[in-house]
């Protein structure tokens, strides 16, 4: 098909006289050459915005499971013959995960873990710090939270920081270490108690490195505010320094 030799469109010069388009007489100028296609010049866009160095916030925990927010009590049930490892149950007395303690391990190391044993988050000992820590860590093996004993104190006193040292709770007991009430760090405000409930064996029967058989209550007062690994943890780190004699 013949096309205008000035602007490239599409005429016929036996019923044209002109260009449609751009007027020029066809009898003066046509060609049989397409036009040629106009130069494609690569459009601007603008970058993507480079990758956050920021970590994303934890995902929510699993709904029902080992860690669930809405959880408000916990019972810890360590058994001698796991050799530190055992039980978590819920208020009502029902199996909700376990604990997992690494044999031999100098660190003391425990995997919590849910029902069907998918780690949750682990706790161990910090090998080289100034007075006894506890650390624990996520799934992913990320730090979350340290468990630090204060020294020199006459009854037993310990808090809870974030990974960069912020105090987060605050935790004290009584002379036996029986009883502990948790507070907010910054207000003050209880926000939980640890019990332990078989308190009376350490009296009749006695404790020392080879009795591993300790049952904690937990109760968290609140919403949810509270991340559960760390005052789970916390009771973990409790049963080790006071009475399973490893600090």
């Amino acid at each position: 098909m013949p096309f205008c030799g000035n602007c490239g469109n599409p005429v016929d010069p036996g019923k044209m006289r002109f260009c449609p388009r751009c007027g020029t007489p066809i009898e003066a100028e046509f060609t049989t050459t397409p036009p040629p296609v106009p130069p494609s010049y690569p459009t601007t866009t603008s970058s993507p915005p480079p990758t956050s160095t920021i970590p994303s916030p934890p995902a929510p925990m699993m709904p029902g499971g080992l860690f669930d927010p809405r959880r408000n009590g916990y019972v810890i049930h360590e058994k001698t013959w796991d050799w530190g490892g055992g039980d978590i149950l819920d208020e009502q007395g029902q199996k909700i995960g376990y604990m997992d303690r690494k044999i031999l391990s100098l660190r003391a190391e425990i995997k919590l873990t849910e029902l069907d044993g998918t780690m949750a988050a682990k706790i161990h000992r910090k090998i080289v710090a100034i007075r006894p820590t506890y650390e624990i860590k996520n799934a992913n093996d990320q730090l979350i939270g340290k468990i630090e004993k204060k020294l020199l104190s006459i009854r037993p006193k310990l808090f809870v920081l974030d990974p960069s040292g912020n105090k987060l709770l605050e935790i004290r007991g009584n002379f036996m270490a029986w009883d502990f009430t948790i507070k907010d760090a910054q207000s003050g405000r209880e926000v939980g108690t640890v019990q332990k409930l078989d308190r009376w064996k350490d009296v009749f029967f006695g404790g020392g490195i080879f009795d591993r058989s300790d049952k904690f209550a937990l109760k968290i007062y609140g919403d949810g505010d509270i991340d559960r690994r760390l005052v789970v943890g916390a009771v973990v780190a409790i049963d080790n320094m006071f009475h399973d004699e490893t600090d």
